[in-house]
């Protein structure tokens, strides 16, 4: 899956009908408050989108919108969480069916993660993070817990229980997986000052990490 095959979901504004909504509005008035939140926060930014215009621009009230989420930073908080579970399903459908080395384990986190970065919507939220976590705190922890730490966590178990299995285990596979994980981020912001790399780019940055990650095995 490529950044060119994934453009940002379009926000459509609720229909609303007479009297109480069924199940089926319910959620319906739940997804267009997500997806316009979603498209104003990375069109106009967190600090210019007010929860006034997601009512507007979701074509619900404020009193609609003010119940299900009190403030702009629970909002936000919704819509990480909801695309995150998204993520996580084209994450599942990368996975091997088979056991492999640390490696390999490597390297399938590493390019999964990288392609993932390419994403057009993942690359929009970490532009997002990137211009306002300094003034918005709340917007880098979001993503730390929900995201980043999730990540490093299941990465730091599959480490662990890859190198069990091998009858060298691994001291500290939490710090190897942060340090593994930082790598990939720096590199991949550090290359878009020049245009979003290639899968190829990636793929291949991802090969020398690994090797600098395995040809240190002794310290691990």
């Amino acid at each position: 899956m490529t950044a060119s095959s994934n453009a940002l979901r379009k926000p459509r504004a609720f229909t609303p009908k007479r009297g109480r909504p069924s199940p089926d509005q319910v959620i319906a008035i739940e997804k267009s408050i997500l997806t316009v939140a979603q498209e104003l926060f990375l069109s106009d930014g967190y600090a210019t989108t007010t929860m006034e215009a997601v009512a507007s621009a979701a074509g619900v009230s404020k009193g609609t919108l003010y119940n299900r989420y009190p403030d702009k930073p629970t909002l936000f908080n919704a819509i990480v969480s909801d695309r995150l579970a998204a993520w996580k399903q084209i994450e599942h459908t990368r996975k091997p069916d088979r056991d492999h080395s640390l490696a390999e384990e490597l390297q399938y986190s590493g390019a999964g993660f990288l392609e993932s970065m390419r994403i057009a919507e993942i690359a929009a939220f970490d532009h997002l993070l990137a211009a306002e976590s300094r003034r918005f705190p709340e917007l880098a922890r979001v993503f730390y817990e929900q995201g980043y730490q999730t990540a490093v966590t299941l990465l730091a178990s599959n480490i662990t229980r890859i190198a069990a299995a091998s009858g060298w285990p691994v001291g500290d596979a939490l710090s190897i997986a942060d340090a593994f994980y930082a790598g990939l981020i720096g590199w991949i912001r550090a290359k878009r000052v020049h245009g979003e790399p290639t899968s190829e780019e990636c793929g291949a940055y991802v090969s020398k990490l690994v090797a600098i990650f395995i040809g240190g095995r002794a310290s691990w």
